[in-house]
């Protein structure tokens, strides 16, 4: 299979709503597209869609760099989904790859990656893919 990574755009909005409800996580095209739009005025993220040879996104990875005063800045894979019916096929290894290019362009040499501990098949993923296990926390949230 041909695919082809690109930065995610405003015609994915569809294709990126099934897929993160793949993730595990609800939201309109309206207001991802709204989303796109302050990643794109921020400029510390990115994101980028695989496409099959006839061009139906499968797959879509968010990064970011955090810029942190305790340490170097650092980048984080925010969000990685690939369709389920196109998982272990090497589409996520090419994202991954791709959004770590991205970090390396921008002067990033360290990158994270957070996954909830009931995803053991996402861990063995990152595993295979270089990334090691050094720490697990508490994810806490209030609204504003």
């Amino acid at each position: 299979m041909h695919i082809t990574i690109r930065s995610l755009d405003e015609q994915d909005m569809d294709s990126f709503v099934k897929l993160s409800e793949q993730l595990g996580y609800t939201i309109t095209a309206e207001k991802a597209l709204k989303n796109l739009e302050c990643c794109r005025n921020i400029r510390l993220t990115h994101a980028f869609v695989a496409a099959d040879e006839d061009g139906k996104v499968v797959g879509w990875i968010q990064v970011g760099i955090l810029p942190l005063m305790y340490m170097e800045p650092t980048g984080d894979i925010l969000g990685l989904v690939v369709d389920e019916r196109h998982r272990c096929m090497g589409i996520g290894k090419v994202l991954i790859r791709r959004a770590e290019s991205w970090l390396e362009e921008n002067g990033i040499k360290k990158v994270k990656v957070s996954s909830n501990e009931k995803r053991s098949r996402a861990h063995g993923f990152y595993k295979r893919n270089g990334y090691e296990l050094v720490k697990t926390q508490c994810f806490f949230m209030k609204d504003l």
